[in-house]
């Protein structure tokens, strides 16, 4: 494409300051579908108790049929997050967004409407399997901002996927379980009226040959008045330079089956696997029934002090403060050295909250259980804070910019796929994983996975702050993804 060579001509000295804010608000708009995939991940927490005890025996949930329920909402991820990667990539980020918002709304219209069991598992697979999908467009963010910018932004998701839950958890105290489905279809409805505006991605646009396009999505975001020739040459010189390495467009599919991909999946991809075995999906779908359950163990003035059901909104505005705060020191601070401090607390956290559950259990007179009642409730405040400040932003972050931009829709959707499948199975099979095992062996259980998983990020979390996605690409293609390693000065 001699056009493209031609964008070298134009690159010199940029005085124009760059606009910020268009790319902030871009970032806060496509982040909706955070907030319901939030929803949509803490809507049985308080629900599920609730369906489980209808008085209506055409929709009531038996435990079984309760763990299905909440399992769909990760199960239908395995298929339609990548089936949202490939469509991201064929359709473009936007489109897909703008597809399946409107099918989470009437999934939630459909759950709220429900007279009978079916509806309701049909309303959640509608929701689930396009939250699914819509939450594949990661690369949005990671796209459309400057790399000086990306590394605080790209949270940005995570802290509303937060926001989301603590939403789902506020209106499920208040509200049945019926009028919270019909609340639940304002952000993706909000989402289409906001996204509307809003370009695609210049790296989408570049690889379908879209450059005058790109380069003005490139001037919305960066400003018009801004040079954005020297970072349009880079992307389009990438881009030439895969062509040129590929006769046809099959290479896509080798570059899943090759080291490009499973290079950097083997640090996002199976940190985020194991993170969902290290107890902090299964705490908050069956929060309330765990608390209850050691509440009942303990026996006194009907167990806990600490009423279970304001223990959800109790958790989720500590989760949602300690998210909003990571992105003032996210910048300053390793990936890798957050992300261990923060897996650390949490399996701290998690191996107390075992022993605690095993002193109920076995040793009820060990020590007086009702004076710390308060610390199961306790115990989850410290999982949910070090997940949402340090866990959860490190992986998304990993997510949005390790793999290659002709694959990087489809590898995040197996990605999310691989991590779906993982926690619909930690959360179906947790009602006979606990009645096996009882609630403390659990729990050691998911410290183990957290200690694995604290020992993998140490050894594979690479510092990509501040360089462009092209640059994150060619240290991963010259197998240098891993020159942050573990060192003694790291630790």
């Amino acid at each position: 494409m001699d056009s493209v060579a031609n964008l070298n001509n134009g690159i010199g000295n940029n005085k124009v300051k760059m606009n910020k804010w268009k790319q902030i608000s871009g970032t806060i708009v496509v982040s909706i579908v955070f907030i319901a995939l939030g929803t949509m991940i803490g809507y049985p927490t308080k629900t599920l108790p609730q369906l489980q005890s209808e008085p209506n025996d055409a929709v009531k949930l038996t435990e079984n049929e309760g763990s299905g329920f909440a399992a769909i909402l990760t199960l239908s991820g395995v298929i339609f997050s990548p089936l949202g990667g490939i469509l991201s990539g064929w359709l473009g980020r936007k489109k897909i967004i703008l597809f399946t918002a409107p099918i989470v709304a009437s999934g939630w219209l459909v759950i709220a409407l429900a007279h009978n069991k079916a509806m309701l598992f049909i309303g959640n697979i509608m929701v689930s399997m396009a939250t699914a999908q819509a939450a594949t467009v990661m690369p949005y963010i990671s796209e459309t901002v400057h790399p000086s910018l990306r590394g605080s932004l790209v949270i940005i998701p995570g802290i509303f996927m937060t926001f989301g839950q603590l939403v789902s958890w506020i209106l499920g105290y208040f509200l049945d379980w019926r009028t919270t489905a019909f609340v639940l279809m304002g952000p993706p409805l909000l989402l289409v009226l906001l996204f509307i505006p809003f370009p695609e991605t210049p790296y989408w646009l570049v690889e379908n040959n879209k450059l005058n396009m790109a380069k003005k999505s490139l001037e919305f975001y960066r400003g018009n008045q801004h040079n954005v020739d020297g970072e349009l040459f880079e992307i389009s010189q990438n881009h030439e330079s895969k062509l040129r390495n590929t006769s046809d467009k099959s290479n896509a599919v080798q570059k899943m089956l090759s080291m490009t991909f499973f290079r950097p999946f083997s640090c996002v991809g199976l940190l985020y696997i194991i993170f969902t075995w290290t107890g902090h999906f299964t705490f908050q779908v069956y929060m309330i029934i765990i608390l209850r359950e050691i509440a009942s163990s303990i026996g006194s003035d009907n167990g806990s002090k600490i009423d279970a059901d304001i223990t959800p909104i109790i958790i989720g505005v500590t989760g949602f403060l300690s998210a909003c705060i990571t992105p003032f020191f996210i910048r300053k601070v390793k990936p890798k050295i957050m992300f261990l401090y923060s897996e650390i607390v949490f399996t701290i956290s998690m191996l107390a909250f075992a022993i605690f559950a095993l002193l109920v259990k076995e040793y009820p007179g060990f020590i007086n259980l009702d004076f710390f009642s308060w610390i199961p409730m306790a115990l989850m405040i410290i999982c949910m804070i070090a997940t949402s400040a340090g866990i959860l932003p490190v992986i998304q972050t990993l997510l949005a910019e390790s793999y290659p931009t002709e694959i990087r829709s489809q590898a995040i959707g197996i990605t999310q796929a691989s991590f779906m499948v993982s926690a619909a199975i930690a959360i179906k099979f947790f009602p006979q994983m606990k009645n096996a095992m009882n609630i403390y062996g659990v729990c050691f259980l998911n410290g183990g996975f957290a200690i694995f998983n604290c020992i993998l990020g140490a050894f594979t979390i690479p510092d990509n702050r501040g360089k462009s996605l092209v640059k994150v690409e060619e240290n991963y293609e010259n197998k240098r993804g891993y020159d942050n390693s573990i060192e003694v000065t790291d630790l």
